[in-house]
Order: structure tokens, then sequence, then C-alpha cells
């Protein structure tokens, strides 16, 4: 149980204990306080989706009983606010931002064409998105002088020639990305996939990257198509997207700019924090904002 008098607000990251009924996390730990709570993936579906029968039963309604309680619920994408809502009119749309001063504040020197670098970034949880464009990349990286870069996530097998692994690092995350062609962010649509915030597309534009993405969930919002990137969902859509960047590279400087351009409108840290600073000091009930 949190005492209420030794916090003026708790901010809460998804839930307290996964897989505890929200009942008695909202009604022991989080008992008494105020507290906001932040969302950047769909966690309900872990529970209203489950395979387990059981888990469906006991824990279908175990986020909504988390958001309900809160003065203020945060949310990194419109179909994560629109459930949110539901159960809390003090919920806000917060985008998942970057820190701008990590990225190459001027446009990067342009790589040489040839081989053509598409990148991906994730981790192991998110690697196997890769699978849903297997046969795009296949047919596209076995007839044209282009290479597939994935940084982050153990090795999984990909009817794929020349793709290279490399363990990601916050230290080297930025300068693989700024090695890259073009960014990449294949989805599935399914409602978990519905939840994502979109923030590998705001990796690459940052580092003034084009990206071609499925038109799933927030893809479809960040990504301007034909402006900073593509938007594809067949396997022929794919290959056009990659083709078109492939043969022009005037076209990938001009979407990479484009893209740049937005994430410093509305994509970083300091775009979004006077919003999160608006939310919290409201919920906290504080007088002094000091």
């Amino acid at each position: 149980m949190v005492s209420r008098g030794a916090f003026d607000l708790i901010s809460v990251e998804k839930e307290v204990f996964p897989y505890l009924p929200g009942g008695i996390e909202s009604g022991i730990f989080l008992k008494n306080a105020r507290y906001t709570v932040d969302y950047d993936d769909a966690v309900y579906h872990r529970y209203d989706q489950h395979h387990n029968r059981f888990i469906r039963t006991m824990l279908a309604d175990k986020i909504s009983s988390v958001m309900a309680g809160a003065k203020a619920v945060t949310a990194g994408s419109r179909y994560i606010l629109d459930y949110a809502r539901r159960y809390n009119p003090n919920s806000f749309l917060v985008p998942t931002v970057i820190d701008l001063s990590l990225y190459p504040d001027t446009e990067p020197p342009m790589i040489a064409a040839h081989p053509f670098l598409i990148g991906w970034i994730g981790s192991q949880a998110t690697v196997q998105y890769l699978k849903s464009v297997e046969d795009a990349l296949e047919e596209f990286c076995s007839t044209r002088n282009a290479r597939v870069l994935v940084i982050g996530g153990n090795p999984i097998p990909l009817r794929v020639p020349s793709v290279e692994w490399v363990p990601w690092s916050r230290e080297n995350e930025v300068k693989w990305l700024s090695a890259i062609h073009v960014g990449i962010m294949p989805l599935k649509r399914n409602p978990w996939s519905m939840g994502k915030c979109a923030f590998k597309l705001i990796q690459y534009m940052a580092c003034w990257k084009p990206v071609v993405a499925s038109p799933v969930g927030e893809n479809n919002r960040v990504v301007s198509h034909g402006l900073n990137g593509y938007l594809a969902d067949t396997k022929e859509e794919w290959i056009e997207a990659l083709n078109d960047l492939y043969r022009d590279s005037g076209r990938c400087r001009e979407m990479g700019r484009a893209g740049r351009r937005m994430v410093e409108e509305r994509y970083h840290l300091d775009a979004v924090a006077p919003l999160v600073l608006d939310i919290l000091y409201s919920a906290s009930g504080s007088r002094d904002r000091s």
C-alpha cells in the first residue's frame, strides 16, 4: 500500500504488478494514492486476448480498472487513447518521442547509392515482424544490389540474402541508423499492433531517413505517404516503395528532410514536455507548481 502522505503523485508505467487483478492492484497497492498511468503498448490485450480462458476471465478488465482509478491517463497512440477514454475522461495523447540532442542536427553527407541498405531496429520481442515482409525483401534483395541491416534482436531464419545482424546499444544506435538508406517498420494487422506508437519511424526520421511502413495503427499518422515515406501493405506495394527509393537517391533525400522536419515539430522531448508537466501538475492537485 502506498502512503498518500508520502507523495504528491505517483506515476505508473502500464501497471504495478503484471497478472495481478486490477481490483487488488488499485484497491491495495494504489489505495488512497493520486496516480497517473502511461501506456505505450496496448497491454490490455495481454489479458483480454490471452489464449488461456482463465486469464481472459479473471484479468480482462485489469487495465481498465487501473485506468479508471487514475487521476490522468497518457497514451502513446490514438488506439490506446480511444480505449482509455472509455474508462477515464481525463486521458491524453502523448506521443512517444526522442531526445533530439542525441541525433544529427544537420543533414548527413549523401552516402553511396549502392549497396542499398534497408534498416530495421527493434528487440527480440518485435523482430518477428520482419517475417511479414520476408517475401518482399527476398525478391527485392535477390535482384538488386541491396542488403538488410537488423539492429537488435537475435537472428531469426529469413529467406533474405545479405542480412547483417548487429546488437543494439545506445552508444551505436545512431551510428547504425545513419548508415542506412531507408528504415522499415512492418507490422501484422492485429489488435496488439494497432497500439504500436511508431517509435521506430520517429528514430529513422530523426536520422534524416525515408521510411516504408505497414498501414497499421499510428504508422498511418506518422507517415505522410509520398512525402516522408511510403505506406505499404502487400508484397507488391513493399517492393514498389523500395524500388522508388532505390532508383532515386534524390527522392530519398527529400523524404528524409521531410521526416526530420516533422520530428523537429512534434516528436521530441521539448515538444511534449509542457503538455506532460501540465498533466502531472493538474493530476497532483498541488497548488504550488514549484
